[in-house]
């Protein structure tokens, strides 16, 4: 879906990454009642993000090195948000790597959380996110899916009275406005608009603009504007608005671009390790049952046949001792595993502990690097983190909240490791002593 102005516009396809679905258009306070009547659960939303911010970080070292390193891609990233946001707090953001032409460089957009309300609000009403995206991503990314150049145009999104412009090179958008027209057609008022962002691109922002694209249903005659204009064509499929359509068609090309609140990334990344170990015990399950199920028939099997013998050759002890020396072996066979199943409920779930530690994201100055598991024996789970704080009096505060925060919830500390300084920290936990 897609929050334009007032308006909310909608489209759920009949199968996912499909052409073929409901379009809807609804006030923005009707929405959540659209999305309830139509029991949707999973949502991808694009918005215009307030405050949205774009970096454009150069990199000097090989390209072929930084494409395959991700971590080292991830850590510039990082770096780069801290020397200029050293304040900012709870901020989001995405990126990419691009090359083109003999360049490489990484765009990132960032965003802080108070720019992210209407998800946080869609969040808090119990609906899943597939994805939280600057409007003009999905837009660019079908303006752009068969450029090959790295092109310089605006981008003019006009969705009923509300106009959004963008200044892009290539798949990167420069500068992203929004202003409110006086109808659904373009005006002179419009052109002057249109004209000011090309100057301030060509004057301040040192871009070359070749052309501007108009998103927009309805074709109409323009006069005045700066630079050759042409619209953009259109999917049939999109009625009302095409940026819902273009969220489901090129929802695997913006993976991982998505500016989602930082809790419901951890939120996600926990969830994430409950499901492996939720797989991994299923699996267990199924191939302990399935050994368990051949090594009895295996049992059935051969007491059938003795039962077959004794009746036919009575007289043949030889026969009656070698039938046995079998069955007495499958039997040390099939031993451990019925004890095994007399045990395995004396032996706690492993997944009460993943689901017992699922809300430490709600810890706010706590933050989990890695989840491991062990279910050999007896299950343990390790975490390892970093725990942030103004003063150390607070990060202890809060190392000591967080273990008496599990046990409360009845799991026992076998090991744990604090450095105070860093405020790194690893705990070892499970059941039993």
């Amino acid at each position: 879906m897609s929050l334009e102005g007032k308006r909310a516009f909608v489209y759920i396809p009949e199968y996912r990454h499909q052409k073929t679905g409901k379009h809807f258009k609804v006030q923005t306070e009707e929405l959540q009642l659209l999305l309830e009547q139509e029991n949707v659960e999973d949502v991808a939303i694009s918005l215009f993000m307030e405050g949205l911010q774009v970096l454009r970080l150069p990199i000097q070292i090989g390209i072929s090195a930084i494409r395959k390193n991700e971590s080292l891609i991830k850590s510039i990233v990082r770096t780069e948000i801290q020397k200029r946001y050293p304040s900012a707090k709870d901020i989001s953001y995405s990126y990419r790597f691009t090359e083109s032409q003999g360049r490489a460089w990484i765009t990132v957009y960032v965003v802080e959380k108070e720019n992210l309300k209407v998800t946080e609000e869609l969040l808090a009403k119990g609906f899943e996110l597939i994805g939280s995206y600057p409007i003009f991503l999905p837009i660019v990314e079908y303006v752009t899916s068969e450029d090959k150049e790295l092109t310089s145009r605006i981008i003019l999104l006009v969705s009923d009275n509300t106009r959004f412009l963008f200044v892009t090179e290539g798949r990167d958008v420069i500068l992203q406005r929004k202003f409110e027209g006086t109808s659904h057609v373009l005006t002179f008022d419009d052109v002057i608009n249109i004209n000011m962002t090309v100057n301030y691109a060509i004057q301040n922002l040192r871009i070359r603009i070749s052309e501007i694209l108009i998103v927009k249903k309805e074709k109409q005659e323009l006069e005045g504007l700066s630079l050759p204009y042409r619209f953009v064509h259109l999917p049939q499929e999109s009625d009302l608005s095409i940026v819902p359509l273009l969220l489901a068609l090129y929802e695997k090309q913006l993976r991982n671009m998505e500016l989602l609140p930082q809790e419901y990334k951890h939120y996600v990344k926990i969830k994430k390790y409950v499901s492996r170990g939720k797989k991994a015990i299923l699996m267990s399950l199924i191939l302990f049952f399935a050994l368990l199920v051949t090594l009895l028939a295996q049992y059935i099997e051969i007491s059938k046949k003795l039962n077959q013998k004794k009746n036919a050759i009575l007289a043949s002890r030889e026969e009656i001792s070698r039938l046995k020396q079998q069955v007495s072996e499958v039997e040390k066979k099939v031993r451990p595993i019925i004890e095994l199943t007399k045990k395995k409920n004396s032996v706690p779930d492993s997944r009460e502990i993943l689901f017992l530690i699922s809300d430490l994201a709600n810890i706010k100055e706590l933050s989990i690097d890695s989840v491991e598991s062990n279910f050999e024996k007896t299950p343990m789970i390790k975490i390892e983190g970093k725990i942030k704080g103004a003063t150390f009096e607070q990060r202890q505060r809060t190392f000591n909240n967080l273990k008496m925060g599990l046990l409360m919830k009845g799991l026992n500390i076998f090991e744990e490791k604090w450095d105070l300084i860093k405020g790194d920290f690893s705990i070892t936990l499970g059941y039993g002593a």
